[in-house]
């Protein structure tokens, strides 16, 4: 999806303040809302009935973006946080050093983040890799 927002390498990973504001945005105009769970999870959010609405409006863009994003739902749905933040910074590291070898983005993720294996950051830069490639 065509997005505009900056990130930043940042403490679990590339993280937007430009995003954050837009969603707290969207919270002030109720597309969204928190909705609290059990420690040690942070809040989670949902699309409320007016967010719903609007969805319904923008059919044209649901049917050009719903499924791609229903796809990318499924593949970070079920990861949990460590998983999360080594393919954020994989990620990273990959946009940002394009023409590096896996081992020396992975060497760069764990510069960045030494508490990950260099055999996990591997695994992640493997893993963005094999996601972003041109498909032939």
């Amino acid at each position: 999806m065509p997005f505009a927002f900056d990130f930043i390498l940042y403490k679990h990973g590339p993280f937007s303040f430009e995003l954050r504001d837009e969603l707290a945005s969207m919270q002030s105009d109720r597309l969204i809302e928190r909705e609290p769970r059990r420690l040690p999870y942070g809040p989670q959010l949902q699309v409320t009935d007016r967010g719903r609405a609007l969805e319904h409006r923008m059919q044209k863009t649901m049917a050009r973006y719903g499924e791609d994003l229903d796809w990318v739902a499924s593949w970070l749905g079920g990861r949990g946080v460590t998983d999360l933040e080594r393919l954020a910074t994989a990620m990273w590291m990959t946009r940002h050093h394009d023409d590096a070898s896996v081992p020396a983005r992975a060497e760069r993720l764990i510069a960045k983040k030494p508490h990950i294996e260099l055999s996990d950051a591997i695994d992640a830069v493997e893993e963005i890799d094999a996601l972003v490639a041109p498909t032939a």
